[in-house]
């Protein structure tokens, strides 16, 4: 800086040196003595002194010399004082660091869009038991296909069964999560492949080929993201079945899978209403809310109770928005935390405007 700021100065005074040679020599040629020559210059040009204190002046206000400045300063700081320079920048740093990694966490949680097509209007379906203490039961197939068939408030509704499937990797075998669903699961999260398609209604005949899709990162890691496998077969639990597309990584409200099959429902099944092991999501209709979804729902679930009273008459329906159950009670606890990291940065700060100011208390005779 101060090297810099010398040369600067010299510079300077070269260039006003210059002028004023070249005004003398103006006025010698002009017939004047080598002493007027050079009063002359002087008056002419206005005062070397003030000249060069006001080009100095406008130089300091320079913002790029305003920073080179602070930076010598903070430097000089450090070097006299490492102490308080450590201790500054070891607080500060910290309550950064823990802020800007708290919030990052919570903006992937809370803010970051989800793999979904108008995520608002996406909710989960959950039966409820209150007699029992139980206030999200998993659905049993016989009671959500009559919802299904007797409700207008959804655009699509869709099942989703976990089960485990052995796929190979490798020179061994290992078993994966799959997810079991039915053909408007889909449709009712608003999901897009990565690539290819998604299940249509021939892929639910009993007789057809069986068809799979795999998650985003269990194609890449388990296939080395072979987007030449679209359209072939892969081996699942022992048996070839046909890649239809890639999906990706997030889907699921209840569980995460990587690999996604046709649900196939037996009779027996689809008049279940003991059994509570699917998990159900859907779509709400344009202009509906959630609220009069929860309406339909309950009106259905009583003419179900007065049908089947010895399975339905505790039963009803229970609707919570995607983000609600994929979250959980975790997101007051995480806006709580993100909280208590700003307030432990602003904590910081205080602390060290308590050490400057205590710093410049004890350096007041010398200011």
């Amino acid at each position: 800086m101060t090297w810099l700021s010398n040369r600067a100065n010299q510079e300077l005074d070269d260039e006003i040196r210059f002028h004023l040679e070249m005004e003398t020599e103006k006025n010698r040629r002009a017939g004047m003595s080598d002493d007027d020559a050079l009063r002359a210059a002087k008056r002419a040009f206005g005062g070397v002194h003030r000249i060069r204190e006001e080009v100095r002046e406008r130089r300091r206000i320079h913002p790029i010399d305003m920073l080179l400045r602070d930076i010598a300063y903070a430097w000089r700081t450090i070097r006299h004082s490492p102490a308080y320079a450590l201790t500054t920048i070891g607080t500060l740093g910290a309550a950064i660091g823990v802020c800007a990694a708290m919030m990052t966490f919570v903006e992937a949680a809370l803010l970051a869009p989800l793999p979904y097509h108008d995520t608002g209007r996406v909710v989960t379906l959950w039966e409820t038991n209150l007699a029992q203490g139980e206030d999200r039961l998993q659905i049993s197939p016989g009671n959500f296909l009559d919802w299904q068939a007797r409700t207008k408030s959804f655009a699509a509704m869709g099942l989703v069964s976990d089960r485990g499937v052995d796929v190979p990797r490798g020179d061994r075998v290992v078993s994966v999560s799959a997810g079991l669903v039915s053909i408007d699961y889909f449709k009712a999260l608003g999901v897009t492949p990565i690539l290819g398609r998604t299940f249509e209604a021939a892929d639910y005949d009993r007789g057809a080929e069986p068809r799979v899709m795999l998650s985003e990162s269990f194609w890449r890691e388990n296939y080395n993201a072979d987007q030449t496998l679209l359209g072939r077969t892969i081996e699942i639990d022992g048996r070839p079945a046909v890649l239809l597309g890639i999906l990706p990584d997030g889907l699921d409200a209840a569980s995460t899978h990587e690999v996604y099959k046709p649900l196939f429902l037996y009779p027996g099944e689809r008049t279940s209403r003991t059994g509570h092991w699917m998990n159900a999501v859907a779509r709400l209709r344009d202009g509906v809310s959630i609220e009069e979804a929860s309406r339909d729902l309950d009106r259905v679930a009583q003419i179900l109770a007065s049908e089947h009273p010895e399975t339905n008459v505790p039963l009803r329906v229970r609707v919570i928005p995607l983000r609600e159950a994929l979250l959980g009670n975790t997101e007051r606890l995480l806006l709580a935390v993100s909280g208590a990291s700003a307030c432990l940065l602003l904590l910081a700060c205080a602390n060290i405007a308590s050490l400057a100011l205590a710093r410049g208390a004890a350096r007041r005779r010398e200011l």
